[in-house]
């Protein structure tokens, strides 16, 4: 898997993981504060998942850290919506309304993989990248938002202290 971490401002931060095909997953912590995960395909035929395998042990053991707390996690329902159901979770892009907007879906698909798979909104022309906003102030899930704010703080700092050699680092910084 290949790395890439940019700092687009002092709190802007975008985390790209790429697989052997060339396939990425993005995720962006943006000035707005809110996250947003992101597939981005080589080709529209492509498919839709993305997988995170114990073949990168670190990466792996950060997912297998989230999915543990987050499938375990109680909540009481009048407070949040859960998006975890029978261990698989589905988070609907927080601005779009609730099983309309795009979406994605982690599961465990066995002891040694993760499978991210991106679901396009209804009605949506096919296009090569697929996001899904996570906001940090208003979701539908926001007593969730907190594992993936854990999620993304765990793989910068993983990325960050990686050996130069093995990650592109950026630092795009505003005029």
């Amino acid at each position: 898997m290949k790395y890439e971490i940019i700092k687009t401002s002092d709190i802007a931060t975008v985390l790209t993981l790429e697989d052997e095909n060339g396939k990425k997953l993005i995720v962006n912590f943006a000035d707005n504060l809110d996250l947003t995960f992101s597939l981005r395909l080589l080709d529209e035929n492509d498919g839709l998942a993305f997988t995170i395998s114990r073949d990168d042990e670190q990466i792996f053991s950060i997912f297998k850290d989230f999915y543990e707390a987050i499938t375990s996690a109680k909540v009481d329902e009048r407070l949040s919506s859960s998006p975890v159901k029978d261990g698989v979770i589905t988070w609907v892009d927080d601005y779009s309304p609730e099983n309309i907007g795009e979406s994605f879906i982690i599961e465990k698909a066995d002891e040694n993989t993760f499978t991210i798979t991106f679901k396009r909104a209804l009605g949506t022309r096919i296009k090569r990248a697929i996001s899904v906003r996570i906001a940090n102030s208003g979701s539908r899930y926001k007593l969730f938002t907190k594992f993936f704010m854990s999620l993304f703080k765990n793989m910068a700092e993983l990325i960050s202290n990686l050996p130069k050699e093995d990650v592109t680092t950026l630092e795009k910084k505003p005029n």
